[in-house]
This record gives structure tokens, sequence and C-alpha cells, in this order.
């Protein structure tokens, strides 16, 4: 049986964490947990992390489980991972018809000269 160091997965989830500019709640917002749950992943308290758990850290962050076990020495990263939330919307956005499809985007359009996040391009054009 593999022996699991949860101290060192908190202290990669934390790591990842803060290269991604999240604080705590932001990320517990993106993987569904409460705050004081990613506190206790980051400080190693939770014991019994579940794959699916894992799986949702490492989509979020831009790695692989098998990093955050501890598993890989450096982190695969893509040049620009996909968050579970944009993962989720690509899959809704598959599920539509061509005028679904087009409804969407033109929603977006509006809502990005609206809503368009400023640090975003911030730290795109960085």
């Amino acid at each position: 049986m593999i022996s699991v160091n949860y101290i060192a997965i908190g202290q990669r989830i934390k790591e990842k964490r803060k290269e991604a500019g999240l604080n705590q709640k932001e990320l517990a917002a993106k993987i569904g947990l409460s705050e004081a749950s990613v506190s206790k992943y980051e400080h190693g308290k939770v014991e019994d992390a579940t794959h699916n758990m894992l799986i949702k850290f490492a989509d979020v962050l831009g790695v692989s489980v098998s990093w955050l076990l501890g598993l890989e020495e450096k982190p695969k990263e893509t040049s620009s991972p996909l968050s579970f939330e944009e993962k989720m919307l690509i899959d809704k956005f598959r599920k539509l018809n061509r005028a679904g499809k087009d409804y969407i985007i033109q929603t977006m359009d509006i809502a990005i000269s609206v809503y368009k996040d400023e640090t975003f391009l911030e730290k795109k054009n960085a």
C-alpha cells in the first residue's frame, strides 16, 4: 500500500493556489468546498481525500493528480490549462444545438463588453 503524505499534498495545493492568484475562498468556490475545508486540505488535516476531490484540485490548479500526490517531481502544466469552471462551460456548450450555441456566443459578447475582467487582461499582458 502506498503511504500518502497529506501535509505535502496540502503544501502543493497552497503553492499552486498562490501561483494562480487565488485566495482560499476563491479556490473553494471553484471546486465546491467551503473555505475552511480548503484550509484543512492545505494544512494536511484531511486524511480521507477522495480521488474525485484531488481531480478537482488538480483541474482548477492546472496540475496532475500525480504531482499533487508527489509522484512527479515537476507539475505537468499546459500553456493555458482550463479550470474546472471552464471545462464545465465547454461541456454544457457542446450539448447545445446550433441556435443555442449562437445565442450563447451573442450573450457572451454582450457580457464581455459589460463585465470584462480587467485583472485577467492585466495578467495576460504582463
